[in-house]
């Protein structure tokens, strides 16, 4: 006997297997689905979904954060840090659920990842540097790193004797003249960290207290250099342009990542490498081109800054050939290590950011420049043979 249904406008009992009614009411079946119903993402995979939106907030809030409240741009540099690890979580929350039911936050998670990762390692690497810049570099993870810089008011024109003449130079020459003397501001501006950095290696590895005096001396001589080239380039912008106080994290992030926690001897056999490559080779080559550029400078000004920083830079270099030398002293073994250094600075070869028509205003061209560094180089090869010879009639005399 088969079953009834009752229609709710005539109650009325018909079988259940009629759709319609005598009275004309439709019945719609309900039919089971042809497909069977998705599950749901499992927990795990909605965890690492609403993990994976805070992280990627947390780099947006990074952005958010320097626009809003005007904060140092180079707090950006931060931002892949957790775009990465949300990035990480949403993929694998996308992984963990079956097709079509993953969490919408891990998908979100995945595009604003990617951006702002994006973003933060081009930023990262605006800040580094590559070729030839003045100065002691500043690296973390060896990327050169530098400062962001804040434009002022505009400036009155007071010409004066210290002041370079810019009322005669023409627009495009005082713009890439901004350039130029804004890229040294920024590399001297960072170097007085680095100096404060190996003042600090060199107390850590027990190096004579003359070599962290130098070095702290130094990190004030290069606060003269960045004052003096930002107050160039201000001149030239006819604005006054400032650096931006580099981030207190890279602080740590540069500790960590230096290894001034570990032995002693490879703190020394740093201290020597880093002071041959950055110090004997790269702020020789900028005492030089610093000294060239004085020469042919036609303004007094420009010759006068030119001509401190020359002489101040070569005594930084002479500072790393020091430091080279006592740390043979102290650990012979750092010889095998100078030698790979040396030769891999031998290909970095000096961008060409400027041409033989400024050199009037102290700005030497890449040809030059170059030919400084290969004289460098030179210096300190022949330095670093004359210790390895040294060392190697001292073994002799002791196995005799």
């Amino acid at each position: 006997m088969g079953s009834f249904k009752t229609c709710p406008k005539c109650a009325l009992s018909i079988g259940d297997w009629r759709q319609t009614c005598d009275c004309g009411f439709v019945f719609f079946a309900e039919r089971p689905s042809d497909r069977p119903s998705l599950p749901d993402a499992p927990p795990l995979a909605q965890t690492l979904g609403v993990a994976a939106v805070f992280a990627t907030g947390a780099s947006l809030a990074c952005w958010v954060f320097v626009f809003s409240f005007q904060a140092n741009p180079a707090l950006l540099v931060v931002s892949p840090v957790p775009s990465v690890l949300g990035l990480v979580l949403g993929i694998v929350a996308v992984w963990m659920s079956p097709k079509g039911r993953a969490p919408w936050g891990a998908t979100a998670a995945i595009i604003v990842g990617a951006v702002v990762s994006g973003l933060g390692l081009l930023l990262l690497l605006a800040m580094a540097s590559g070729g030839f810049t003045p100065g002691r570099p500043l690296r973390v993870f060896g990327l050169r790193l530098l400062p962001s810089v804040r434009r002022g008011r505009e400036l009155a024109r007071r010409p004066s004797g210290d002041d370079p003449r810019v009322d005669s130079v023409p627009s495009e020459t005082r713009s890439l003249l901004v350039r130029l003397w804004l890229a040294d501001a920024r590399a001297e501006f960072a170097s007085v960290a680095a100096f404060e950095y190996l003042a600090l290696d060199l107390a850590a590895a027990g190096a004579p207290s003359e070599l962290v005096d130098w070095a702290r001396r130094a990190a004030l001589e290069e606060v003269g250099h960045a004052t003096s080239c930002f107050a160039v380039a201000s001149a030239y912008a006819a604005r006054e342009i400032s650096p931006l106080p580099l981030p207190s994290f890279l602080s740590a992030l540069r500790a960590s990542t230096t290894g001034r926690t570990g032995s002693r001897a490879k703190l020394i056999e740093r201290l020597a490498v880093d002071s041959l490559v950055e110090g004997c080779i790269e702020e020789g080559v900028a005492a030089e081109v610093a000294r060239v550029g004085a020469h042919y400078a036609e303004d007094p000004a420009i010759a006068k800054v030119l001509g401190r920083i020359a002489r101040e830079e070569a005594s930084h270099a002479e500072l790393a050939y020091a430091i080279v030398a006592w740390a043979v002293r102290e650990q012979p073994s750092v010889l095998a290590a100078l030698g790979p250094s040396l030769e891999r600075s031998r290909h970095r070869r000096r961008a060409s950011r400027t041409s033989g028509e400024l050199l009037e205003f102290g700005r030497l061209d890449g040809e030059r420049v170059n030919a400084l560094a290969d004289h460098a180089y030179a210096m300190a090869h022949g330095y670093v043979s004359t210790l390895v010879a040294t060392s190697s009639r001292a073994d002799h005399h002791a196995a005799a």
